[in-house]
């Protein structure tokens, strides 16, 4: 099955999903860290992300119960494959240079057929010696939204305290 680029925000609402296993409005809804889109928009990227193959729909009286078609480990896989492509023409070397990865680890790569290992499993491997989970990433990529989202939060009531302060003024005028 190819994989298809996700937009931002389809990543996020997949990165709900995939921490739900399986999802039912409501529930995509709960789990979507603040500040949470209108419900309709949410609506608008599950069938935007059906019409991608990444979820199934399965009917339930009049409501649907999305499911993840693609795996979080497949589409990790395909943005790091992309990235690979984009920003080091494919040279895995200058990769792990930047991701400080140990000599050892890279001199596994130059050991193993091309055919045997992709990058991606040497990675995987790499980090499972260091004793790296699932659940670290995950954590991970949940502390960077919560952080990401909590700053658009910030700055959004801070644009409507200034906002306030000015009809303040207006008013005493």
């Amino acid at each position: 099955m190819k994989i298809l680029s996700l937009t931002s925000s389809e990543e996020q609402l997949m990165l709900v999903i995939w921490g739900l296993d399986s999802a039912y409005m409501k529930d995509i809804m709960t789990a979507y860290p603040e500040p949470k889109p209108h419900q309709n928009t949410v609506s608008t990227f599950l069938k935007i992300l059906v019409e991608k193959n990444y979820l199934s729909i399965e009917k339930k009286g009049r409501i649907f119960k999305y499911i993840p078609k693609i795996k979080f480990e497949d589409y990790r896989k395909f943005q790091l494959e992309n990235l690979l492509d984009l920003f080091y023409n494919n040279d895995e070397r200058l990769l792990l240079k930047d991701l400080n990865i140990s000599v050892a680890t890279t001199s596994k790569i130059e050991e193993a057929p091309k055919e045997e290992k992709s990058l991606a499993e040497v990675i995987e491997d790499s980090l499972d010696e260091n004793a790296k989970t699932k659940d670290n990433m995950s954590s991970e990529v949940e502390k960077h939204t919560i952080e990401k989202n909590s700053k658009k939060k910030d700055k959004k009531e801070k644009k409507d305290k200034d906002k306030k302060k000015k009809k303040h003024k207006k008013s005493d005028s």
